[in-house]
């Protein structure tokens, strides 16, 4: 379900997906839109700008929370975990750690939720 996990520092979306967008281009090829969960992040830029320059779409999913979904193409997408800022540690190396295994089919929520044992 998966292709990877991550933990930002800040709910801030000109902060946070650069680096993200930029780590995932470097392995697979150009990002061009990111769809995030907006209620989960409350501080949104509608584009930003990867490498000081090449601009990417931040559109709203309303379908998953805690997800990011990087589109390549119209059928290449990567999906990752996003787990809260402000998680326990344990915790959220526990979800990424899970988000990260091969057979995971569990939604981002139930993942948290397990992560944190409720």
């Amino acid at each position: 379900m998966f292709d990877g996990a991550g933990w930002p520092r800040s709910d801030d979306t000109t902060e946070e997906l650069p680096g993200l967008v930029a780590a995932v281009s470097a392995h697979g090829g150009r990002i061009v839109r990111a769809g995030i969960h907006w209620p989960h992040w409350p501080r949104i830029s509608h584009t930003v700008l990867i490498g000081g320059n090449l601009p990417v779409r931040v559109n709203p999913v309303s379908t998953t929370a805690f997800t990011v979904v990087l589109t390549r193409s119209l059928r290449d997408q990567v999906l990752r975990l996003v787990v809260p800022p402000g998680t326990d540690t344990d915790a959220a190396l526990t979800a990424m750690a899970a988000a990260a295994t091969a057979d995971n089919r569990t939604n981002a929520a139930d993942l948290l939720r397990a992560a944190v044992g409720g």
